[in-house]
């Protein structure tokens, strides 16, 4: 995965219209995980998309 997920992700617009500081749509995560082919830690999470700021790993 990148850490520019937004341009992968189908439902960033509708994301970026409901919350000030969006993340990766329920959509796209499912997709990550289905392509790992395995669960994914919070942590593994916030490093495959690149998420650091507080906002985004509390939205997690």
């Amino acid at each position: 995965m990148t850490k520019d997920w937004s341009h992968l992700d189908p439902e960033a617009r509708r994301e970026a219209e409901k919350y000030d500081n969006p993340i990766p749509s329920r959509e796209l995560i499912l997709h990550l995980l289905e392509s790992r082919g395995a669960p994914a830690t919070r942590a593994q999470l916030q490093q495959e998309f690149g998420l650091s700021d507080e906002d985004s790993i509390e939205a997690l």
